[in-house]
């Protein structure tokens, strides 16, 4: 039988290749930020666009998740120039 091309058998065997992940870049900034001027109810909406859950939303703002899910939908509705779904606000 003939070894095939490169094959040498006086030659110790090949150590297997060792795969190194690539550096990740870094993650560039979302193009929304926070301006401590904002309302509690903008920074809710700002928070949410963002990806945080309602939860954490309140437990950051220290109000009931209840409160920011009303902040939310009506941020959301004035964003998208639509009649808020709670009616006047008291």
């Amino acid at each position: 039988m003939i070894p095939f091309a490169g094959f040498d058998p006086k030659e110790p065997p090949l150590e297997p290749v060792r795969r190194v992940a690539k550096p990740k870049a870094p993650r560039k900034p979302k193009s929304a930020t926070y301006t401590p001027f904002q309302s509690r109810s903008a920074r809710a909406y700002l928070m949410f666009s963002l990806g945080q859950d309602t939860l954490d939303i309140a437990e950051v703002l220290k109000c009931p998740e209840a409160h920011v899910l009303r902040w939310i939908s009506i941020e959301r509705s004035k964003a998208k120039g639509l009649p808020t779904p709670y009616g006047v606000i008291r």
